[in-house]
């Protein structure tokens, strides 16, 4: 399995150390992370994916700096920002990497879900766009802004078993 774990630079700790806790267990057992390597939810992910593998790794990560060689990115990135002309040329290279990560590098291999955290528990923020490709995609998505996330999140893994 495939998953997506993104989030809010504001993510509170307690919820970076589930985060953390949660990218261990799926690096653990075989899932393969895919996250945007910024400051919060992201790092969490990716600070437990190698802790439970180290030299190993059950990751895919995308950076801003990778959309610049990945045009595609950004004509798939245009079609779910709302405001996509009122970006800033480095907002737009976050939003295309974006795309990336739901959608994989050649945006044809979906994530199986997304963990995420955002301030509103909406699809809001930088990590909204990411929701919007998820929603049009039908991508299950469990954001920890709320406890019964964390609860649907576990019922989903129980059923795919």
């Amino acid at each position: 399995m495939i998953y997506a774990g993104i989030g809010s630079r504001e993510t509170p700790n307690s919820v970076l150390s589930q985060m953390q806790e949660w990218g261990n267990y799926f690096a653990r057992t075989e899932c393969v992370l895919r996250s945007g390597h910024a400051r919060g939810a992201d790092m969490a992910f990716e600070l437990g994916c190698d802790s439970a593998l180290p030299g190993h790794h059950a990751k895919q990560i995308f950076t801003a700096d990778m959309s610049m060689r990945n045009p595609t990115w950004f004509e798939h990135a245009a079609k779910f920002h709302p405001a996509w002309l009122k970006c800033s040329p480095q907002a737009r290279a976050l939003h295309a990497r974006n795309s990336a990560i739901v959608l994989g590098a050649m945006l044809d291999a979906p994530v199986n879900f997304i963990i995420c955290w955002t301030k509103d528990g909406k699809a809001s923020g930088g990590t909204g766009q990411a929701l919007r490709i998820a929603v049009s995609y039908e991508i299950p998505v469990f954001n920890f802004q709320s406890d019964a996330q964390m609860d649907a999140l576990r019922q989903f893994l129980t059923s795919r078993r």
